[in-house]
């Protein structure tokens, strides 16, 4: 009995790109045959559009069709001039230095109001809210929901969108849901809350008539461990050749380049 073939003019060109990855076409050649002829009867919206069904698609499976996707794009004018070098793999993935200046722009936009938060909570001026532990606890607050809301909405936080790069799924560049955005998020989060606890404790213990311990030798071999991750986080994605650190290997997910 023959397998029914599924309804693929209700798909979208990217979503049958990505089906043609998993179809058996020795095994099921009427649904290959079926869901080919949809892909050649539709036409593509856009050149991006293209671009995505080019990187969703196994090339290596299937070198016909990516070359008849460069063909289309070509074909409708091709790529704008700042989006053109995208097309390729390597370019695709170069995102490290993009990724360094988006961080430093989204730490500007955090810590305005997470100090505008501490001043109101405290009563503190600039100075003494900045050097106030409070400070450091509400500002990891407004790090997680920043970045936890922003990546699961569009992939991109204001940094990442100044820079043109995106958090996707790794396995189809899909975007990312509430949930695995939460666990990207929550890795580095919680070494840097193990990290900002430790230096609190550290920065209470040594006032003058404080009653807090200093920090025990095992708080402090666990500060250093945790300070190394924080490292290898970073030479891993330098490392990487899809530029993915550990956060992105654990949560699934990759930071590639899009078109300004």
């Amino acid at each position: 009995m023959a397998t029914e073939i599924p309804k693929y003019a209700d798909y979208t060109l990217i979503e049958l790109y990505q089906t043609l990855n998993t179809v058996r076409g020795d095994l099921y050649p009427h649904i290959q045959n079926a869901l080919e002829t949809e892909i050649q009867s539709r036409p593509p919206e856009s050149v991006f559009e293209l671009r995505e069904c080019y990187f969703v698609l196994d090339r290596d499976q299937h070198p016909r069709h990516a070359e008849n996707i460069l063909d289309q794009i070509d074909a409708l004018g091709g790529l704008p001039d700042e989006a053109r070098d995208v097309i390729t793999d390597a370019n695709r993935y170069q995102t490290f230095w993009r990724r360094f200046w988006a961080a430093l722009i989204d730490a500007l936009i955090i810590f305005i109001p997470a100090m505008i938060a501490t001043m109101a909570l405290t009563g503190y001026d600039f100075l003494r809210a900045n050097n106030s532990p409070v400070y450091n606890y509400v500002s990891e607050v407004f790090f997680i929901a920043y970045f936890v809301i922003m990546h699961a909405r569009n992939g991109q936080s204001f940094g990442k969108m100044a820079t043109a790069v995106r958090v996707v799924r790794f396995t189809d560049h899909s975007p990312i849901s509430l949930l695995r955005s939460s666990a990207r998020t929550a890795i580095p989060m919680a070494i840097l809350i193990a990290e900002v606890s430790y230096l609190v404790i550290l920065q209470l213990s040594l006032r003058e008539g404080s009653s807090v311990d200093e920090p025990s030798p095992i708080t402090l071999a666990i500060f250093s461990v945790l300070s190394l991750l924080l490292i290898a986080n970073v030479i891993v994605a330098i490392a990487h050749p899809k530029r993915r650190a550990l956060h992105d290997l654990i949560a699934g997910t990759v930071v590639v380049r899009v078109a300004q």
